[in-house]
């Protein structure tokens, strides 16, 4: 049941919400029809019925939208992040231009690779099998990352460039950190499944009430809405699996820049070997 939630895909999910709230309506109707339902139930006027009705699903509105907000502040928040991410490895790799070689071509490979590996880590489904070895590779990066920066470091210790040098390859590696907590941080699947229970018990009460043709067709809409604004909250809520995630346009650029500017390209006017600066 936990991994239903994020194993499921958000159609069937969907789907499988509808068809719970329906059938708890039409057991719901059924008992009214029956004169099953308590008897307070059947002493409200349809005036009352009609309150305790909205109420139930201004209750719904309410929590469904909240939990909306906070899915949606946290979209927002990777979304930062990733661009966070694309500045952070563009400063590192600029930095690394003013290396000597072969630190200067070493860094720059990395920040290329660490790059496509950022934004092919955004594209892929946490289910694939791809994604095990994405994290992997990510990780691998890191390491190779620090180990490239203590011989960098030894060749430039002794001058102010080496402290800003090492806040930028810091930088890098803490926004990894960041982006990789903020899709493990999601809203509790408990109040999801809550969310999910407390639909299907005010369609039961929904079904309570539904008597005309016509009140019917309104409660299935009603119905319909409600599970797909669900939908909404349980999709925005997947960062890695679901279909709503946070444009990678920034990193896709960035990297694009990277590749345009090979080191070659900043080296043009230093001063060459035996030649005045």
């Amino acid at each position: 049941m936990p991994d239903l939630l994020v194993r499921t895909s958000i159609w069937l999910l969907g789907l499988m919400l509808f068809l719970a709230t329906f059938a708890a309506a039409m057991v719901g109707s059924l008992l009214a029809r029956q004169d099953r339902l308590p008897d307070r139930w059947g002493q409200l006027s349809e005036a009352q019925i009609g309150y305790v009705l909205s109420a139930v699903y201004a209750l719904l509105g309410l929590l469904v939208g909240f939990t909306f907000s906070v899915a949606v502040e946290r979209y927002h928040h990777r979304r930062e992040l990733m661009v966070q991410d694309a500045n952070a490895i563009e400063q590192l790799y600029l930095r690394a231009q003013l290396l000597d070689e072969p630190h200067r071509s070493r860094f720059s490979d990395l920040m290329v690779r660490y790059a496509e590996n950022h934004i092919a880590l955004a594209q892929v489904d946490r289910r694939d099998a791809d994604a095990t070895k994405l994290v992997a590779e990510d990780n691998a990066l890191l390491r190779d990352l620090w180990t490239a920066t203590v011989p960098a470091f030894q060749s430039i210790r002794g001058i102010d460039f080496s402290s800003s040098f090492v806040d930028s390859v810091n930088q890098v590696i803490w926004t990894d950190a960041e982006r990789k907590a903020s899709r493990e941080a999601q809203i509790p699947r408990t109040v999801i499944w809550m969310l999910f229970f407390y639909s299907i018990v005010a369609a039961l009460l929904l079904g309570g009430v539904m008597k005309s043709r016509k009140g019917e067709i309104v409660s299935v809409a009603l119905l319909g809405l409600s599970t797909l604004a669900l939908m909404l909250v349980t999709d925005i809520n997947r960062p890695v699996g679901g279909t709503i995630r946070e444009p990678q346009g920034p990193m896709i650029r960035m990297l694009a820049r990277l590749k345009a500017n090979p080191p070659a390209v900043y080296q043009r006017l230093a001063a060459k070997p035996g030649q005045p600066a």
